[in-house]
């Protein structure tokens, strides 16, 4: 249910953005940004839907293309079952958690005229996973287990940007990562142009 909110949002934020509102004006060239967002991230393995949240800088290095530097954060407690023999199935909570620091490629398409900015990019990334358990065996206590793992990471996405000002626009991004467990990500955010 909440998932299908947050696609009727999506939906009309995206729907919001084709109307012209505001055309940036001026060269982007040289020009930098810093963005904080937030969104879900629907993570593989089992894991599921959770929060994430985000933040960038970005230089734009031509008209069109632009370098992001991102931290991204995500969290998420998931159940999993196991067969004990000697006593049944046992659930167990674990907690995971992803920080993320990567490099995006941006192009932005040429639709200044529109109110609106299109863009599409390739980005790598460094993701830290943790991964924490309370693991029982036969006889013994309870003892906390932790996994710590690092993943290189590729990510596919795309986005569109409104100005709501001078400095201010907002925008909103369906990213893909294939890493460790592969992210589906749909978030967004305020850009504040420096």
């Amino acid at each position: 249910m909440r998932l299908r909110f947050v696609g009727y949002l999506w939906v009309l934020f995206l729907a919001w953005g084709t109307f012209p509102t505001y055309a940036q004006e001026g060269k982007q060239r040289g020009k930098m940004d810093v963005s904080a967002g937030v969104g879900i991230a629907i993570v593989g393995d089992g894991i599921g839907g959770t929060f994430y949240l985000t933040g960038a800088l970005r230089y734009f290095v031509t008209e069109n293309i632009a370098v992001e530097g991102e931290v991204g954060y995500w969290r998420k407690s998931y159940t999993i079952e196991l067969f004990d023999p000697f006593e049944g199935t046992i659930r167990g909570e674990i907690p995971a958690r992803d920080l993320t620091i990567g490099v995006n490629f941006l192009y932005t398409l040429p639709t200044r005229r529109t109110g609106f900015d299109v863009f599409a990019g390739v980005g790598v990334g460094i993701n830290f996973q943790k991964i924490s358990a309370s693991v029982r065996g036969v006889g013994f206590a309870a003892e906390i287990v932790s996994v710590s793992e690092t993943d290189a990471s590729l990510r596919l996405l795309g986005g569109i940007q409104v100005p709501m000002g001078q400095n201010m626009t907002v925008f909103g991004i369906i990213r893909y990562d294939v890493s460790g467990p592969s992210v589906f990500k749909l978030y967004g955010g305020f850009r504040y142009i420096l």
